[in-house]
């Protein structure tokens, strides 16, 4: 499981394995105590349950079972509140975790039997291995040197000084869709606000706007479009009558005129929106000067 090893930055140091086997220790201590619940295979326990995410996770068929599994659990000895209980079975699959990553013959982690606990190993195979066997220690040392966090431009002029590449994305413009005016128009008027943005709305969107306030298109969420469709275009009129400096239509041509609410033919029906909008960015990319944008 390589995608459980965090990247190694020099901002950020985290060692994984060892974190992750310190908590199964005192995971494994809470349940030998009978503070943690403890998930059964047999019949022994006496509580069943089926966690949200396992039933959201079912949804994609195609990857998990078709049926949620339910877990059965024995809960601890004490009287727990009753909301604590999806806590207790979420620490207890951790636990659990951590055991099928022992039984996994990983060379990062495993389980000591001289010690009785969860531990990572000294040796981790490849270049991050090398560094995070003694990165604990500088880590503590750092935090222990340090009395006051690093500003941001700090941080920033260390990385540069260190030769490390760094890639800064600071967007001048941004491009909302349908999706984005019908379910959250409140954030797209902060941006708009903020003035550190260039609003860019293709006409697709525009039209697709028009379309569903007046109910011209039917789907499962029809009544909530239409209202979202319609405060969207109440808004999107209101800029265009303020001649708004930091709004834009953009055109199937992938132009940028002043914002206004118009509407356009497409050439082929059939082209998803999304792939449209994605097509107008390409375009406008090769029109506008690189400096602009």
């Amino acid at each position: 499981m390589p995608s459980i090893e965090a990247l190694p930055l020099s901002i950020v140091d985290i060692d994984t394995w060892h974190f992750l086997a310190k908590i199964a220790n005192e995971l494994m201590r809470w349940q030998d105590t009978n503070m943690l619940a403890k998930i059964e295979n047999g019949g022994a326990s006496n509580k069943s349950f089926i966690l949200p995410e396992l039933a959201y996770m079912s949804s994609f068929s195609s990857v998990f079972p078709a049926f949620p599994r339910i877990l059965h659990c024995t809960l601890p000895a004490t009287d727990s509140v009753e909301e604590l209980i999806p806590l207790h079975v979420r620490l207890a699959q951790l636990l659990l975790a951590a055991e099928y990553l022992d039984g996994s013959d990983m060379s990062c982690f495993f389980f000591c039997e001289k010690t009785g606990k969860f531990t990572r190993s000294e040796r981790v195979d490849g270049e991050h291995g090398e560094h995070s066997a003694v990165s604990s220690n500088q880590h503590n040392e750092e935090t222990e040197n340090s009395f006051s966090p690093l500003t941001r431009e700090e941080l920033l002029e260390r990385e540069i000084r260190k030769h490390e590449q760094l890639l800064v994305v600071k967007p001048l413009y941004v491009v909302i869709d349908t999706n984005a005016f019908i379910d959250q128009l409140e954030a797209i008027q902060k941006i708009q606000q903020c003035e550190r943005f260039r609003l860019l709305i293709p006409t697709t969107v525009m039209e697709e706007l028009m379309e569903l306030q007046h109910g011209e298109i039917t789907n499962t969420r029809a009544e909530a479009a239409t209202a979202g469709a319609r405060q969207a275009m109440v808004w999107l009129r209101e800029q265009t009558r303020q001649k708004c400096p930091r709004m834009f239509t953009l055109t199937m041509r992938g132009r940028r005129v002043p914002i206004a609410v118009v509407r356009e033919e497409s050439a082929d029906d059939r082209e998803m929106v999304s792939s449209h909008i994605l097509f107008l960015c390409l375009t406008t990319l090769k029109i506008v000067p690189s400096d602009d944008f």
